[in-house]
């Protein structure tokens, strides 16, 4: 079992990405769980919380062991590594922004790392024709 304890399609179902695409999935899976018990303990009267936690931890004993821990946070900035099919591995930076007229929501920026090519292959893959 990964060190975070969940396993890639866990994560890739949590986030909404593609299996493959994580490098370091499971730095991902602490931070989204951590940000859902963030989220949680703001909306504590929703219910809808709850009963998805009380699910994902019925079904995977890895999401119960991490849930379980209680760790509460939100990685506002941070490196995003990931790995694309066609560019290979793309490095961002992240930020998240707040939405001040919508509690709950965050805006996620990401740009191509400084220090890295990923800039150009992004470039690369943009310019290709999208197949139909």
């Amino acid at each position: 079992m990964p060190a975070a304890g969940l396993r890639r399609e866990e994560v890739a179902v949590l986030a909404g990405v593609g299996v493959s695409w994580y490098r370091y999935w499971q730095d991902a899976a602490r931070a989204m769980l951590g940000q859902y018990q963030a989220d949680a303990a703001r909306c504590a009267d929703d219910p809808e919380f709850d009963r998805l936690a009380t699910d994902m931890c019925a079904v995977s004993p890895a999401f119960a062991e991490i849930w379980a821990e209680h760790h509460v946070g939100s990685n506002t900035r941070g490196t995003k590594v990931l790995d694309h099919p066609e560019a290979g591995e793309l490095l961002f930076e992240y930020t998240m922004l707040p939405l001040p007229d919508l509690p709950g929501p965050r805006l996620l920026l990401h740009s191509p790392h400084p220090d890295d090519d990923t800039a150009p292959r992004l470039a690369d893959l943009l310019a290709e024709p999208v197949a139909s």
